[in-house]
């Protein structure tokens, strides 16, 4: 915003803008939509939220229009505006959404780390028919595991290792 405003003081011959001109707030506020919009638009992230690892998104996992992203903007000055009362709502949310979001349609998620390797799938029980004849005993390896199934359930466990 502070370079958004070098223009209107070389317009206005260095003179300072009053709280009240309508023209230049609304001036602020566009130049201000068109940074978050952009963002929003164009990789979902500003820089704020680069740094936190999260992303904004539709509800269905796209990438925000324009329209939604005023809408987003407009719902958030309001949650602002409210002395904040929009970002507290998060904290009630049974899904810990603020109230810009559910009133837009959006909503944030977490951004894996740059190389960051992806979760390990979980263990995957062998069938009664894959299991070798002898199960192992209580306490022994079978493929890479511990085996500590006890009675007459014994499971033999594939490990999910990932290839180098």
């Amino acid at each position: 915003l502070f370079a958004a405003t070098v223009p209107v003081l070389l317009l206005t011959g260095g003179r300072a803008v009053g709280p009240n001109d309508l023209a230049f707030t609304a001036y602020l506020l566009a130049v201000s939509y068109a940074w978050f919009g952009w963002c929003w638009t164009k990789g979902g992230q500003t820089l704020g939220m680069r740094a936190w690892r999260i992303r904004v998104c539709t509800r269905e996992g796209g990438r925000l229009g324009w329209g939604r992203s005023l809408g987003r903007f407009a719902a958030a000055l309001v949650s602002i505006g409210a002395a904040g009362a929009g970002l507290l709502w998060a904290a009630f949310d049974r899904d810990r959404m603020s109230l810009h979001d559910r009133l837009s349609g959006t909503v944030l998620e977490m951004v894996p780390p740059a190389g960051a390797v992806p979760p390990r799938p979980p263990l995957q029980a062998l069938s009664a028919p894959d299991a070798a004849a002898t199960p192992p005993r209580r306490g022994t390896t079978a493929g890479g595991r511990t085996h500590t199934a006890g009675g007459s359930g014994h499971t033999r466990f594939r490990s999910c290792r990932r290839p180098r």
